[in-house]
């Protein structure tokens, strides 16, 4: 089984993480993870790096960087959106797999997400979006992360040449090791719980 995972894999600790589009896609995954029962995969966090959101409003940071952030403008976004809905459905912006803290959404609130970081720039025209993500995750009481590039812009991860980005690389092992020690710490009460229920009978 899974024989194309290394040897020193644990998929009991897994991690899913995407950037632009991937970061939409990793929202996805992560939701429709937490509705199976896996009995030895599991999904532990959650890494969304500028995730590609959007909606039928326009909001101020599309508006206010259309064409003066150096990548992305809403002309681009659009097209993209058209590309990316279901075959067979209207064009419409708030479609679940757009807007995905909109009305269309998933209730998260009832689901185990697993603790998440969003990763966000000043000079994102998709911004707004992805700010929304994170309030709309913080108010349905899950645990999550903004990570705020003020002078950055989408994509720029992709720069090994910019300081930011070795930043955020630190900010995503800081995640995930802090994840990982909430798991051990969980893991370890658990033990000692049986253990002290053993003892007791």
């Amino acid at each position: 089984m899974l024989k194309w995972l290394p040897g020193n894999a644990n998929i009991s600790r897994c991690f899913i993480a995407g950037d632009s589009a991937g970061g939409n896609i990793a929202h996805h995954v992560a939701v429709r993870a937490s509705q199976f029962n896996f009995q030895q995969l599991q999904v532990v966090g959650l890494v969304s790096i500028q995730p590609f959101f959007g909606g039928e409003e326009r909001t101020d940071s599309e508006i206010r960087l259309n064409g003066i952030a150096p990548v992305l403008t809403m002309k681009q976004t659009d097209w993209f959106w058209n590309a990316f809905l279901p075959l067979g459905e209207a064009y419409n912006r708030d479609h679940h797999v757009v807007n995905v803290s909109g009305r269309y959404a998933a209730d998260v609130s009832k689901m185990d997400l697993p603790p998440t970081i969003v990763v966000v720039a000043g000079f994102d025209i998709l911004r707004d979006w992805q700010i929304k993500y994170y309030e709309w995750l913080k108010k349905s009481g899950k645990e999550v992360y903004l990570v705020d590039y003020p002078n950055m812009f989408h994509g720029f991860n992709l720069l090994p040449e910019l300081s930011e980005s070795d930043q955020l690389i630190l900010e995503v092992k800081d995640f995930i090791h802090n994840v990982i020690n909430k798991v051990f710490a969980a893991l370890i009460r658990n033990l000692k719980q049986m253990t002290l229920s053993l003892a007791l009978l």
